[in-house]
Parts: C-alpha cells; structure tokens; sequence
C-alpha cells in the first residue's frame, strides 16, 4: 500500500502494515487506509481537508 500524498524517491510513499495487515498508516502523514472496509475513511488532515473541499450537496 502507498501513500497518496507522501512521495520518497520519485514514488508514492509505502505504508507500514498494522497489526496483521489489515490496516496501513504513513508514518509521514498520518494517512490510514483499510483495504478490507471499502466504507472506512481516513481522518488524516489531509483527507479531512480534502472532504472540507468538497461541495456540498442539496437533499
């Protein structure tokens, strides 16, 4: 798993596997991802901004 925001050597920053991999965080950023939960979402501030961003729909 790479990063999506970190970059070292020219390339996506890899991931440290947590616990039995089932989860990967960026020792840079804080990134987290958890490939098995389509539904799970960071709470790094970088993806917090990046849903900040996003326009908001009307219901």
């Amino acid at each position: 798993m790479r990063c999506p925001y970190c970059v070292e050597g020219g390339h996506f920053k890899v991931m440290i596997g947590q616990g039995r991999g089932d989860w990967y965080m960026c020792a840079r950023c804080g990134h987290l991802t958890l490939p098995t939960d389509p539904l799970f979402e960071c709470t790094c501030a970088k993806c917090v901004e990046l849903k900040n961003r996003e326009p908001k729909t009307r219901g």
